[in-house]
């Protein structure tokens, strides 16, 4: 339930960036219409043992990246530890960190680890929001 809380909570936050977006830029970039997608891997199996760690992200090709974040699930089962979220944040491909000043990061990488016990039961899931904006040039038929 928690987990829901968050993400609609992103989301709120990503569709009111998105739509000040469009009142700020749609002067200079012609920007008609945001979209805002949850992009995810999907559940990635672990951190399983001890003191292990796995990182995971998403993928916002066909847009920027407004946010992320991560969470783990059944890691209360039987058997587990309990996974600490080390955290999430704007990467490229590769899952490193961008720099500060990167225009148009288009990843989102979230990161666990198992700490001193096995988390044999764990999945860690790390989801982006995308930007997907329609610019029109100056000029061209609003219609």
């Amino acid at each position: 339930m928690k987990n829901r809380v968050r993400l609609r909570s992103a989301l709120g936050k990503a569709l009111v960036l998105g739509a000040l977006l469009t009142v700020t830029v749609s002067g200079t970039a012609y920007a008609n219409t945001v979209a805002v997608t949850v992009k995810t891997p999907g559940a990635t199996s672990g951190p399983t043992t001890i003191d292990s760690e796995i990182s995971t992200h998403a993928d916002c090709a066909s847009g920027l990246v407004s946010g992320g974040g991560v969470t783990t699930t059944d890691f209360m089962k039987t058997g587990s530890g309990g996974p600490h979220l080390n955290g999430s944040f704007p990467s490229d491909s590769a899952g490193n960190p961008v720099r500060n000043g990167v225009a148009g990061p288009s990843y989102w990488t979230a990161v666990a680890h198992a700490g001193g016990s096995p988390a044999p039961n764990s999945y860690t899931d790390g989801w982006a929001l995308c930007l997907n904006a329609h610019r029109k040039g100056e000029g061209e038929d609003e219609g």
